[in-house]
């Protein structure tokens, strides 16, 4: 078998399973597959994964800036290193015009990462952060989500 057959085929085969498993009305399986990475790489747990998916879905039907801090970490660690600023603007979500997902996925998302980017918890959440405790905290709007994480006397680690 010829090298690109072989990747074709590797590509059909998850696609079809990943497609099978996880999908979520108005999406395709690439977008699916491009939201659950960003999920892996925002939440620790199972839990959380599905809260910040619920994020990230209302922030995309809200026509928000998505705002994921993994997205500009995996531009400035990975892209830009190697590329330059040339990919950049496809994968960043906080530029303005960012109001959509990233051109590709950012990593290799697992199982709990897919489940979560098909099926959100149901929130009206559009903010979490991470705090120096890592809990998380969510909120409808960022001064809810800061008021919590001042009640509990932390800063976040890392906020979107």
């Amino acid at each position: 078998m010829k090298p690109q057959d072989a990747v074709g085929r590797f590509l059909r085969n998850a696609e079809a399973q990943i497609g099978n498993r996880y999908s979520y009305p108005g999406m395709t399986t690439d977008q699916v597959v491009t939201l659950a990475s960003i999920i892996e790489r925002e939440a620790d747990d199972a839990e959380n994964m599905k809260k910040v998916s619920a994020v990230f879905h209302n922030r995309l039907k809200a026509k928000m800036i998505l705002q994921a801090d993994s997205t500009r970490d995996y531009c400035n660690e990975y892209l830009i290193p190697v590329f330059g600023d040339k990919f950049k603007y496809y994968y960043n979500t906080y530029p303005n015009r960012a109001k959509a997902l990233p051109a590709g996925p950012i990593c290799n998302p697992g199982a709990a990462a897919l489940n979560a980017a098909a099926h959100p918890a149901q929130t009206g959440d559009l903010y979490f952060a991470t705090g120096t405790n890592h809990k998380y905290y969510y909120g409808k709007t960022q001064a809810e989500r800061d008021a919590k994480m001042k009640a509990d006397k932390v800063t976040p680690l890392y906020a979107d």
